[in-house]
């Protein structure tokens, strides 16, 4: 067999035009990608020098850039071989089910338990079906005015999406930002776009050169002349299937001044721009890594006080070189891991721990000791994007993120 790897990169700002149709000029750079210039040249059987020389005339490509494989190229035959020995069950590992969390009432209404108190879900031991249920109750409540939501990568069969269409078919305000530059889900996420706006929904694209990571859901209430919203801030991506399989947390809740900041968030997304200031809700570009920064400050004054001090990290990988520096201090014990061996950074003075054969992926999360005790956050990897982190005030929610940190 014989295998062709080409340059999947595109770059949308260097061919979009001030009148252009940002979706349509995605589907146009999607149809380029196929035809890019090969990379890579893969090999499993000996084959003739003079052939080589040949391929790699006609594709442009080095002897540097040619690779034999005596492993198979194609390993999807692994997955007919499992199919082949489902029967027997001493070969595989116990099936996990994401389970209802314990404070869940199915004799009450979602929203209802969510203004009660905040609600905490970790994933994927606990199942995103009381958020699918809020959803879905959120587009049927004639109370409800509007749904507001960021989606990145979501399922091909997302019954997120669908809970929005309905929401928009019920009359409700129902504006999307749908990020089409999540590498290798533009497709599935343009096809997404085109139904949401042909059920009636606002569909936003984002900001120029920035990504929008952000998994931020705002749902608004209206009774009488009564303003209330219930918000949702999330580490992990809509989407059913990897809630099932990756770590991260999911918060829900109805603290008012939380809502109105997230509601600022989304009227600047709307108007192309980003967030200056804000109080309960770090927000990058501009509002999360000066906060970070204050954060691991304070800790480091405690540990040069002789007081207890503690940052602990859990990310995919960290590129900010001005937080870098900033967790490099040697005053404070901080560590971080990286479960699905992606790119990271060994900080100085860090411990990095982790266990052997680990299968889950990494919620990105922080402990700091102190006021702002517990938070969790999205990809702070990268804090040219749109991202948005949330404190926890609940001590029982406190306790489930920070011990998963404290304990990595």
């Amino acid at each position: 067999m014989i295998r062709i790897i080409r340059n999947a990169d595109i770059e949308p700002e260097e061919r979009m035009e001030e009148e252009c149709d940002y979706r349509e000029a995605m589907e146009q750079l999607i149809r380029e990608r196929k035809k890019l210039c090969p990379i890579k040249l893969e090999f499993s059987r000996l084959m003739d020098t003079a052939v080589i020389h040949s391929l790699c005339g006609y594709l442009n490509l080095t002897e540097e850039q040619v690779f034999y494989s005596e492993a198979p190229l194609n390993l999807s035959v692994l997955s007919v071989v499992r199919d082949m020995l489902r029967h027997n069950k001493c070969l595989f590992y116990q099936r996990r089910v994401p389970q209802k969390p314990a404070w869940r009432d199915l004799s009450k209404r979602m929203i209802e338990q969510v203004e009660e108190k905040d609600r905490f879900l970790a994933f994927p031991y606990e199942s995103i079906r009381p958020f699918l249920t809020l959803l879905n109750e959120a587009g049927r409540d004639p109370q409800v005015v509007s749904i507001k939501m960021t989606l990145y990568r979501v399922a091909s069969n997302s019954k997120i999406v669908e809970a929005l269409i309905e929401a928009a078919e019920n009359g409700k305000d129902v504006v999307v930002l749908v990020e089409l530059r999540a590498r290798f889900d533009e497709e599935n996420n343009i096809e997404w776009s085109r139904r949401l706006e042909d059920a009636g929904c606002r569909i936003i694209y984002g900001l120029d050169n920035l990504k929008v990571h952000s998994k931020l859901c705002l749902i608004t209430k209206k009774v009488g002349t009564e303003i209330s919203y219930i918000t949702q801030v999330g580490t992990g991506n809509y989407n059913e299937k990897t809630s099932a399989i990756y770590t991260d947390y999911s918060l829900m809740t109805a603290n008012h001044d939380i809502g109105l900041e997230a509601n600022r968030v989304f009227h600047a997304l709307c108007l192309g721009q980003t967030v200056e200031h804000t109080e309960h809700l770090l927000v990058a570009p501009k509002c999360l890594q000066n906060k970070l920064a204050d954060m691991i400050d304070e800790q480091t004054a405690l540990a040069k006080a002789g007081e207890h001090a503690y940052i602990g990290i859990k990310i995919n990988s960290l590129t900010d070189k001005y937080l870098i520096e900033k967790k490099a201090d040697r005053g404070i014990q901080s560590r971080r891991k990286d479960r699905n061996d992606r790119p990271w950074h060994q900080l100085p003075g860090c411990r990095r721990s982790g266990a052997d054969g680990e299968y889950l992926y990494p919620q990105h999360c922080g402990t700091f000791s102190g006021a702002y005790t517990h938070l969790h956050l999205r990809c702070a990897r990268q804090l040219q994007g749109i991202h948005c982190l949330c404190g926890l005030d609940d001590p029982k929610h406190q306790t489930a993120c920070g011990s998963r940190c404290a304990h990595l």
